[in-house]
Order: C-alpha cells, then structure tokens, then sequence
C-alpha cells in the first residue's frame, strides 16, 4: 500500500477559508489521508482549486468544543484566521496537507460544466485524475439530479463519474437545501451517486450541520479508507452524524 497518491479536488472562494465547514472537511481529509492521527502508509496529496470570484468562524472562539477534534488543524486556521490571511494561497501553504500535496488552481470562473467540451475538467484529470483519493468541494454541492444543467457552482455528476473512471475514491461536499431534511435529502443523493459510479452499495456519508461529506471508496483503497473513515466518526462523535458507513454493510 505505500506510494499511494491523494488527490482533492476543491471549488473555494477566499472568504470561507478557515470556517467550520474547512475545519470539518480538512480534517477528514486528514484523517483519511493518515495525517491525524498519523498512520502508515501516508498518503500524498494533490488539490485543485475550483476558483470563483469571492463565514462561519465563531466555531474558533470555542476551543472547548472543537479543538480536541483535530488540535493541529484547530490551531492552523486559527492563525489563519487571526492574521487576516483567509486566502487559498494562505492555505496552500499550511502544515495541515501531506508534506507533498499538490495543488490545481486554474481558475473555473468560465468553466460551463452542462457542455461535452469542458478544457477546464480535462486539465484538472490530467493534473490529478492518477491520484488516488479525489476531494471535491463545490460552493452549492452537486447538481440537483444527474439530468440537470450543471452551474460552475455545482460539481456535476460528469465529474464524478470521470473521476472514479480514473480509479480514485472520492470524497464530495454537499450543501443541504432549503426547505429540504437533510437525512433525505442526502440519502436521495447517495441514491444517485451509486447509480453514477456503479457500486453495489451507497457511498458512506457524515452529517454535518447545514452540510454532509460523501466518501466513495474505490476497491483497490477500501479496507484502508474504512478503517480510517471509522476511527475519524470515533474522534468526531460530538460533531459528525453517521448517515452510512462500512459499519452498516
């Protein structure tokens, strides 16, 4: 298993760098990638930045409640916060990624998703469609139904699907509706991703507030991210929900 490579996939804009949703999602990556708690084999990490023009930090004024979660990463965005540097570059530049992340920063503002010919897509598969672990982190989520017209704003199912034909694992932000539960909301939307990428079972999700985060592991990195993606819901009772995981398969 050693020499595995990490890719994530981000769309940012500047003004959320260093909110609770970063705090929740960095440390997942964190921990899946054997970052915190450290575990052997490491695994690289590549990002790619979905970057838009251009939150929630209140969480930092608390440590009490969060910073027993991943104490590294609380202090990091912290700093970042404290600052006045809650920018991608700032990020960038952090401890909190494997020594050897890379990053992808074209920027998508004219990147129109809903057409076959996306320059934009292949450049970032090119980048990091080899690695093995794919992050991707759209402002508003994935697109209503896998039919849809896609925005810049969304992750479209076409990449996911174009991603997972690269035999990475995924990781996938979702926003929860308005007027919409979020249990059934993301149930519906672990529905189609199953349907997207072909998998006898739904991906395992978390619950966070306002927000979920999908895990789709590919067969070759399974046993690994599961007992991974356990040990993180374990260390972050108090803040994740499980909406389905390798526990119930």
């Amino acid at each position: 298993m050693t020499g595995w490579r990490t890719s994530v996939a981000l769309i940012m804009q500047d003004r959320f760098i260093g909110d609770i949703g970063d705090f929740e999602k960095y440390g997942l990556l964190r921990a899946l990638t054997g970052v915190h708690p450290q575990k052997a084999p490491k695994l690289s990490l590549g990002v790619v930045w979905y970057m838009v023009p251009d939150a929630n930090i209140d969480f930092l004024k608390t440590p009490e409640r969060f910073r027993e979660c991943d104490s590294p990463l609380f202090d990091e965005l912290h700093r970042l916060v404290d600052s006045n540097q809650r920018t991608i570059a700032a990020i960038e530049q952090t401890t909190i990624w494997p020594s050897d992340t890379k990053f992808f920063g074209e920027s998508a503002v004219r990147r129109v998703p809903s057409k076959p010919d996306d320059p934009w897509l292949d450049a970032a598969v090119e980048k990091v469609g080899k690695c093995e672990l794919v992050f991707l982190d759209p402002d508003n989520g994935l697109e209503n139904r896998s039919n849809d017209e896609c925005s810049r704003l969304h992750c479209s199912y076409k990449d996911v699907r174009r991603f997972w034909d690269e035999d990475a694992s995924l990781v996938i932000y979702q926003h929860q509706r308005q007027r919409k539960s979020q249990a059934g909301q993301m149930a519906a939307i672990a529905d189609v991703l199953k349907e997207v990428v072909g998998t006898p079972t739904r991906p395992w999700y978390l619950h966070f507030k306002q927000r979920a985060l999908f895990v789709i592991p590919s067969p070759t990195h399974h046993d690994t991210l599961k007992a991974r993606f356990r040990r993180f819901t374990k260390d972050w009772c108090s803040r994740a929900k499980l909406g389905n995981g390798p526990a119930a398969e």
